[in-house]
């Protein structure tokens, strides 16, 4: 699948996420892009981009070497927690939370 999305180079032993992650797939150091501390990686674009596929590709490749959190902002679930306090509470903070 990554391969036909054109995903691989991005998920490679040397490609961009090693590189963002500091990590490769199998566990070896690189050098990070932005310093020691781990990023935070927010991938946005419109309904069917591969937005989903990518992340769930970047979590099997990386999370055996690199803490993941797949958050999906757009649940419904979020909202749904804070709406019986929208004057304390909001989507935001429910994920921010979780």
């Amino acid at each position: 699948m990554c391969e036909a999305l054109g995903f691989e180079r991005l998920l490679d032993e040397e490609g961009f996420f090693a590189r963002l992650l500091g990590r490769s797939p199998s566990g070896a150091d690189r050098e990070p892009l932005y310093g020691p501390d781990r990023p935070v990686v927010l991938v946005t674009g419109g309904p069917g981009m591969g937005k989903g596929r990518l992340l769930r590709a970047v979590r099997d490749r990386f999370a055996a070497s690199v803490p993941v959190i797949y958050l999906d902002c757009g649940s419904p679930a979020y909202a749904d927690r804070a709406e019986p306090e929208p004057d304390a509470r909001s989507a935001t903070t429910e994920v921010l939370l979780r």
